[in-house]
C-alpha cells in the first residue's frame, strides 16, 4: 500500500467540514478514544481491555474488536449523522463472512429507537451502507478479503438522495434513494464503532484505525487522497503541529494513562 507524507497527500481543504476524528493511530489513551477534531466527542471503549486491545499497526496503533461484545460509543449528541455526510476509516479485516457492523448510528425519542445509518459487512463479504427508510441500500462491488488493511468511505449528497461507497480510493457503488428523517429521528443520536448504535448484536471482528465524519460530501479526489495518505494519515494531519498549519481548533484536553508493568490499563481525559 502506497503511503505519502500527510502534508503532501492532501490539501487543507480536506479538513473542511470535519466534525469528528477518532485516531487510534496516534497511540493508546486507555478507555477513552479521543476525538482529535477539536469537537470534544470523545469515545468510550466498552467491554474492552485497554491493556490488550490497543495493538500495533502500519500507521502506528489500532483498536482490536473481538466480535463478542466489544464496541466504542463515540457520540450521544444530536446531528452527528446529517446531510451532506462523509464517513471514512480503516479496517484490518480479520473476517467478513458473517454479518457485523463497522459503524452504526441510531436516534431515540419518546422511547422509540430508529436506525439512521449503518456501515456493515454482510455474509457475502461486501461492505454495505444502510440508511433510514431504505433498508439494505448499497453494496460494494468488491469482496473484502480477510487479512488485509482496507480504506473505506461512504458519502451522501446534500439532498440525501445520492450515496456512494469507496474501497481503497476506488468508487465501488452509487445509488439514489431518499434519506427521510422522521419527526422521531430528532432525538439524541447514539453512534458507535463495532455495534449498531444503541442496539446490541452484530459486533465487529476487525482491527479499526483512523475514522472521520464530515458534514459535507468529499470528492473522489479527496477520498483517494485519504487512502494514499495511509492508515495513520488522518491522525498525522491532526497532531498538534499540523493543527497549527491547517487551522484546526485546539482544546484543553489532556489525556492521561494508568500503567501497570508498562501496559496501559486505563485512562481518560482532564
Amino acid at each position: 500500500m502506497m503511503r505519502l507524507n500527510a502534508s503532501q497527500a492532501v490539501s487543507p481543504t480536506l479538513l473542511h467540514g470535519l466534525v469528528g476524528a477518532w485516531c487510534p493511530s496516534l497511540g493508546p489513551s486507555g478507555y477513552t478514544l479521543l476525538d482529535r477534531s477539536g469537537r470534544g466527542r470523545h469515545g468510550v471503549l466498552t467491554n474492552m481491555d485497554a491493556a490488550g486491545d490497543w495493538v500495533s499497526a502500519p500507521g502506528g496503533w489500532a483498536l482490536d474488536f473481538d466480535g463478542s461484545n466489544d464496541y466504542a460509543v463515540l457520540d450521544s449528541q444530536s446531528n452527528l449523522m446529517s446531510n451532506p455526510l462523509t464517513l471514512s476509516g480503516w479496517l484490518w479485516t480479520q473476517t467478513t463472512n458473517n454479518r457485523q457492523t463497522v459503524v452504526g448510528s441510531v436516534s431515540s425519542n419518546g422511547g422509540r429507537t430508529n436506525w439512521l445509518v449503518s456501515v456493515n459487512f454482510y455474509n457475502n463479504g461486501k461492505l454495505n451502507f444502510w440508511q433510514r427508510a431504505t433498508g439494505p441500500f448499497l453494496n460494494s462491488a468488491t469482496v473484502v478479503n480477510s487479512g488485509e488493511w482496507v480504506h473505506w468511505a461512504v458519502t451522501r449528497d446534500p439532498d440525501g438522495l445520492a450515496s456512494r461507497i469507496w474501497i481503497n480510493g476506488r468508487l465501488e457503488a452509487s445509488g439514489t434513494a431518499p434519506f427521510l428523517p422522521q419527526t422521531d429521528d430528532l432525538g439524541d443520536q447514539i453512534t458507535a464503532i463495532g455495534r449498531s448504535g444503541g442496539f446490541s448484536g452484530y459486533y465487529m471482528t476487525q482491527q479499526f484505525a483512523d475514522f472521520g465524519v464530515w458534514h459535507r460530501t468529499l470528492t473522489g479526489a479527496e477520498v483517494g487522497a485519504l487512502y494514499r495518505s495511509g492508515q495513520g494519515g488522518l491522525g498525522r494531519l491532526l497532531t498538534q503541529r499540523r493543527r497549527r498549519v491547517y487551522g484546526i481548533p485546539t482544546t484543553a484536553v489532556k489525556p492521561y494513562l494508568f500503567l501497570n508493568r508498562g501496559q496501559v490499563i486505563g485512562g481518560g481525559i482532564r
